[in-house]
């Protein structure tokens, strides 16, 4: 959703208690398996011929203790019925479909943005919520066609078996992520489940930080390991000092992902091994 961006202090330990608005899942810990130092979760230096934004470096290797996913196009498989509700939206505004690359080549954050580099002109602020309505609309129809990642289940009984927390982050509206995690029944692997509740302007590293507060004291952010497919997930765990590693099945075209410098996966289960945290 549409925010200029801001700065985001990074979080040294974090606070015990949740809001009240957040969902939980309770986890039971399995037996703790030995942990693989992060070095290749750091992100790699980027060429000058690169048009992506280089990342830096991060914070010093530690063990992993907790998994933060990503929803959208990393935990969920559903960049199809994106770029479907796209085609929705660009049809009612009079504006022809496009194709997954085109996406890709286009999708940036705040999604005004990709819909501004999409159009190659200015979208003022009554079409702009007009867009975003219908979008939303269209991507609820086309719910019950999602499918969760290939290795998915994999990723996260890993993750439980390796004896590590792990919880889940989106920007997809809250209760819409609520109602997936309950069909998907991947709730007991969460000991947290957070989507977007009235705050459509913010970037995601604000979300994350107030997510790691409400994680509790239990959590330190040097052993926290974001998962993600976009390039907003690596700039939020940096703003932070978390670690990331990007999935490059998701929504960005795995040249624009490598380019960066940032740690990839092709599976899920390939990430939490690139992350050290199997």
């Amino acid at each position: 959703m549409p925010s200029d961006a801001e700065s985001s202090r990074c979080v040294r330990r974090v606070a015990r208690w949740a809001p009240r608005w957040l969902v939980f899942f309770s986890k039971s810990h399995a037996e703790s398996r030995s942990r693989v130092p992060l070095t290749s979760a750091f992100p790699r230096p980027v060429g000058a011929d690169s048009h992506e934004t280089p990342i830096r470096h991060q914070s010093p290797r530690v063990s992993t203790v907790h998994i933060v996913w990503d929803w959208n196009g990393t935990l969920l498989d559903d960049l199809t019925q994106v770029v479907d509700a796209v085609n929705v939206t660009l049809g009612e505004i009079g504006e022809p479909s496009i194709t997954i690359r085109e996406y890709g080549a286009h999708y940036q954050r705040p999604v005004r943005r990709f819909y501004e580099s999409l159009l190659g002109r200015v979208v003022p602020d009554d079409e702009w919520r007009l867009i975003d309505d219908v979008f939303h609309v269209a991507y609820r129809d086309l719910l019950p066609k999602m499918r969760l990642a290939p290795d998915a289940i994999e990723a996260l009984d890993g993750v439980r078996r390796a004896g590590h927390t792990q919880s889940l982050l989106s920007m997809l509206w809250h209760d819409d992520l609520v109602t997936m995690v309950e069909r998907f029944d991947i709730g007991s692997f969460m000991n947290r489940v957070e989507g977007l509740r009235g705050e459509r302007g913010a970037r995601k590293q604000v979300f994350l930080e107030g997510h790691l507060q409400a994680l509790g004291d239990s959590v330190d952010v040097g052993g926290v390991l974001m998962i993600g497919d976009a390039l907003d997930d690596v700039e939020a765990a940096v703003a932070v000092g978390t670690r990331c590693v990007l999935y490059d099945r998701g929504t960005f075209p795995q040249e624009r992902i490598r380019a960066t410098g940032v740690a990839t996966a092709s599976t899920l289960v390939g990430a939490l091994e690139v992350g050290g945290a199997i």
